[in-house]
């Protein structure tokens, strides 16, 4: 079983060069293209986010613009004129329809005409929810044999260390590195390959890392 979500993101580039020409009045001209690259990746059971595939196509020209010279020399018409234009696409937002503008008018206010070319990239992505259902069964049922065996194990092999008994000669608990002799009176518990550990640290130890003795790596399973 697979979903799928898609993200949509917009990214605008801008190209811009002063357009010095021989004739007396300046040119304006704008270039607006979009790429629409793909990706499509796949967010596996173990949460590993695998790219799949991975498309970068041509841009596509959107709209070739030369600015007739009696607008260059009216700002407050070039502005208009401008946004009209770049609106009319219905693709970018009003923040970068006002990037571009602002560009063409800061061009023109130095006394030359300019040659601006922008590139809008819309990155489509899909994610793929890849559910492997009978990998989910085998490691659900891994869990429910490993918690079985921790509670077997329990049963059998604990029990409370004795101040008046040798247990507290066993030495240390090697998942917290404290002395039996430390904790008088704290349950423990001894695993079938006969190391000791605190309780309290070993049942931690085998439900959240691994169903294996720490120091011999016995498995109770």
């Amino acid at each position: 079983m697979t979903t799928s979500s898609i993200n949509y993101s917009k990214k605008l580039n801008l190209r811009r060069t002063r357009a010095i020409e021989l004739e007396a009045e300046p040119t304006g001209t704008l270039v607006v293209s979009c790429k629409r690259p793909y990706q499509k990746k796949e967010r596996r059971l173990d949460g590993r986010v695998l790219m799949v595939e991975d498309f970068n196509n041509p841009p596509t020209n959107l709209l070739t613009l030369k600015v007739p010279t009696q607008i260059l020399q009216c700002p407050p018409c070039h502005q208009h004129y401008l946004l009209g234009k770049i609106s009319a696409l219905n693709l970018l937002d009003a923040s970068k329809v006002q990037r571009i503008v602002s560009t063409a008018q800061d061009l023109v206010a130095t006394g030359t005409g300019y040659f601006i070319v922008a590139e809008l990239e819309i990155l489509r992505v899909e994610v793929v929810n890849v559910f492997d259902l009978s990998n989910f069964i085998e490691s659900t049922i891994e869990s429910m044999i490993s918690k079985a065996s921790i509670d077997k194990l329990a049963r059998r092999g604990s029990f409370v260390a004795s101040s008046k008994s040798q247990e507290l000669d066993l030495g240390t608990c090697t998942i917290c590195l404290e002395e039996f002799s430390s904790s008088p009176e704290a349950k423990l518990i001894r695993m079938d390959c006969c190391h000791v550990y605190h309780l309290a640290c070993m049942y931690p130890w085998l439900e959240n890392r691994s169903t294996t003795c720490p120091c011999c790596r016995f498995n109770i399973n």
